[in-house]
């Protein structure tokens, strides 16, 4: 009996403490003012960072027409800023400035921003004819460019410094601790992680759970505590007073559940789901969560510019697999000469591949292994391959190996950009352990992608199901916005010698 009451104290004790320790939480979180959300946070480094980049021309403009009587033609200054704001997303884009987890570390900030104005500055500075004249004195010429770094390096200064304060971080509430609300909340833990003495916050703090087990009440999971059930969910509400409640159930919610999320909706709080918010701060789609949504993993409805769009990608692989074919031509006696200096035998590698609807065709790629590296079967690539020669590993990091596919986009097998083209071996395999692998069968693959430029080269399973993860967010939102992010990283990864 002695032993027992000890053991109800001790659960009494630990219940009793976890509960302190959640209202010192929520405490906590209560003292901010301005939540600021994931796409609040880009949208506001883009908008700032433009209005210095314009700020900084357009005094520039002003000072040489006051102080060196020279005067410019209004009718040009449109031209003059749409240059300047196409060259600073570009650049933008390569050295990845809009991560919100990375604008919260001070130094890497500034460092990437400056640099990233320093090159966007300086190649305005030598477009001819379509952009302001600029003085021959080099101080002139350079104080466009210093004042958009000091303006745009300033500004990231003031951002890692203030707007990362508890004060602007939204708050959230998961209702569920299952597996859906525990991922959530690990991969919040992951980007709110301390690399050396640097401290990356992902501006997002989960206060705590809401879950109807009895049993998981005052326990924590990921650092999260479990507050309570549906009976509390309101007073735990206005106690602590979210930004968002983040719905992670994957089966069919009770109905008291339900009208209580209502009631809160109600209450002028915003409502979401974990696979929204998860798409949101990560750029995948969690399809081991998706349960039976089909919304989750494809997009049910298109709007009406979507057949427009999809016309024009057509029009620019047919162009771009005519240059591609060019380019792939002008490589070959180059190709074909290192590897017959180093690894002599067949130029090109023709394997199947599964496309569009399942079917399967010949892929075409420069070869990169050595005779018969398959004789024992299909294996995945490894991190160190023995069976790369020497001139295919160059071509595997540049991904001049790829060229020879513009063939297969000129005959409407492949695209430009789309999920990587799998063999067929590794598809049957992949149906059987992943759910919706072959949802990535509803579009071309391509030569490029979302996961290609992302996320490693895959040589497992696991690395086969992020990467599906990120192909299908890409057939999700797939529109000229994310083709163009796509074709830029796709640059940074061959200049970057980051292909495998």
């Amino acid at each position: 009996m002695a032993i027992k009451e000890q053991e109800s104290n001790v659960d009494a004790g630990s219940t009793f403490s976890a509960k302190n320790t959640a209202q010192k939480r929520i405490k906590k979180m209560r003292e901010k003012k301005i939540p600021l959300g994931w796409s609040e946070r880009k949208l506001l480094l883009f908008v700032i960072d433009l209005l210095i980049l314009c700020l900084s021309l357009h005094w520039y403009i002003f000072r040489r027409n006051i102080y060196k009587s020279v005067f410019f033609d209004s009718s040009d200054y449109t031209l003059w800023f749409a240059i300047l704001i196409g060259l600073w997303i570009t650049v933008a884009i390569l050295f990845n400035i809009y991560d919100v987890i990375l604008a919260s570390s001070t130094w890497r900030s500034i460092f990437t921003s400056v640099i990233a104005s320093f090159c966007a500055t300086f190649l305005y500075l030598f477009i001819p004819y379509y952009t302001p004249i600029f003085p021959g004195s080099r101080f002139e010429a350079f104080l466009f460019p210093l004042t958009v770094m000091f303006g745009i390096g300033l500004w990231r200064f003031l951002y890692s410094f203030f707007l990362v304060q508890s004060t602007f971080h939204k708050t959230a509430v998961i209702v569920g601790a299952g597996q859906a609300g525990k991922t959530l909340a690990k991969e919040i833990k992951l980007m709110a992680r301390i690399e050396g003495d640097v401290h990356l916050s992902p501006c997002y703090d989960i206060i705590g759970y809401i879950d109807d087990d009895k049993e998981k009440v005052g326990k924590e999971f990921e650092g999260v505590p479990v507050l309570g059930g549906c009976s509390n969910f309101i007073d735990i509400v206005n106690e602590s007073r979210p930004d968002e409640i983040v719905v992670a159930i994957t089966h069919d919610i009770k109905a008291d559940m339900f009208q209580t999320i209502l009631d809160c909706r109600e209450m002028g709080i915003s409502v979401t789901t974990m696979p929204a918010l998860y798409e949101e701060i990560t750029g995948k789609v969690p399809i081991q969560h998706a349960g039976q949504d089909l919304s989750v993993v494809m997009p049910l409805r298109r709007g009406a510019t979507y057949r427009m769009y999809m016309v024009l990608r057509d029009i620019v692989d047919f162009f771009a697999g005519i240059v591609g074919c060019v380019l792939t031509f002008l490589m070959i006696p180059f190709i074909w000469l290192a590897n017959r200096i180093y690894s002599p035998g067949p130029l090109f590698y023709i394997h199947k591949r599964v496309g569009k609807s399942g079917k399967l065709y010949n892929i075409i790629k420069f070869r990169s292994m050595i005779v018969d590296a398959e004789k024992n079967g299909a294996v995945w690539a490894g991190e160190e391959d023995n069976r790369i020669t020497r001139v295919g590993n160059f071509l595997r990091k540049t991904r001049l190996d790829e060229f020879p596919q513009f063939w297969n986009i000129l005959k409407g097998e492949m695209s430009i950009i789309g999920p990587r083209p799998e063999r067929p071996e590794f598809v049957e395999k992949l149906s059987e352990e992943i759910p919706f692998y072959r949802s990535r069968h509803a579009v071309k693959p391509g030569l490029t992608g979302w996961a290609q430029t992302i996320y490693r080269y895959g040589a497992s399973v696991e690395d086969s199901m992020i990467k599906l993860q990120y192909d299908l967010y890409y057939i999700k939102n797939k529109g000229p916005f994310i083709d163009f992010l796509i074709v830029i990283n796709t640059v940074k990864v061959m200049f970057g010698f980051k292909g495998r």
